[in-house]
Order: C-alpha cells, then structure tokens, then sequence
C-alpha cells in the first residue's frame, strides 16, 4: 500500500522521535498516540471494516508501543554490550546469575514515586528480565533486533505488567 508506505515515511516519524526519551506512560497518551495510526489504517481502502489487529497483520505492521518498547529494549542491549560509549553500572545493576533467567537480569529497583518506574533505565527492565536467553546474548545489534522481532512480545508485556 502506497498510502502506507508515506505514513511510515513523513507520519511516525514524527510520532516516535525521540521516543527511548519522552516515552509516553500514562495511558491516555498511549492511546492518543496509537489512535492516528489506527485512524489511519481504517481509511485504507479494503481495511475498513476489519480490526485494528488485522489491519496492522494485513499490513504488516505492529502497534506503536510495541515498536517503543523494542526501541527501549535494543538500547538496554547496546548500554549492556558496550555498543553505546555510557557507563553502564551507572544506569543498571546486572546479575549474571543463570537460573530460570536469560542469564543478563537486570535488578529491578524499587520506587519512591511513580516519575521513577518509568524513566528509561527502569520502564522495561521487567521485559528485558523475561526474554529468552538466546535473544538476550545475540552477538550483534542486528542480530538482537532480529531476535527480538522473531518473538511475540505481547505475552511477555502482559505478563511482565501483571507482575508490576
């Protein structure tokens, strides 16, 4: 789809800049921000009468707080690595510990206020904790991201929300 094509080109770019940032948290954000893609989507022609899910697999696409949240995730992995020039101890506390985790667990602190859980250091380190070990210790950036979109992600936000 040609339309769509231009959306992903001059419209969410503009919505995810600087997302690993100013990364929306409170919910009625998130659903503003999803809601111009949704809209979008629906005034394609053939998509209109289906579903926002199926409109996105029609097009294969994903939501944009999916799309955030790896965003988050593939910085976690270059801070981790040493592909980014930041010091990780100072953002993160590592437990190379490997039992029934991915081998990389990040420790999750605990909060004063809500303002902290979701700055960038802490907002996924609950998904993080939860990805397989094989996507954890990719060798490469391109291969983590590869990884990690070979993987549904929605179980895992759901389960890493519920247990928050």
């Amino acid at each position: 789809m040609l339309l769509y094509r231009a959306f992903i080109v001059y419209v969410r770019p503009i919505l995810e800049y600087c997302c690993n940032v100013w990364s929306p948290y409170r919910l009625c954000d998130v659903r503003k921000i999803e809601s111009i893609q949704r809209m979008f989507t629906k005034r394609l022609r053939g998509l209109k009468n289906m579903s926002y899910p199926e409109r996105l697999k029609c097009l294969n696409a994903e939501p944009l707080e999916i799309r955030r949240i790896k965003y988050d995730l593939s910085m976690y992995f270059k801070i981790l690595h040493g592909f980014v020039d930041l010091n990780r101890d100072a953002l993160f506390q590592v437990r190379d510990i490997r039992t029934r985790n991915n081998g990389h667990n990040l420790h999750k602190a605990k909060f004063n206020c809500n303002i902290e859980r979701y700055t960038f250091k802490n907002r996924c380190v609950s998904i993080w904790n939860m990805l397989p070990q094989s996507v954890v210790s990719s060798s490469s950036v391109s291969l983590f991201k590869s990884r990690l979109n070979s993987i549904d992600l929605i179980p895992i936000i759901h389960k890493a929300t519920v247990s928050t």
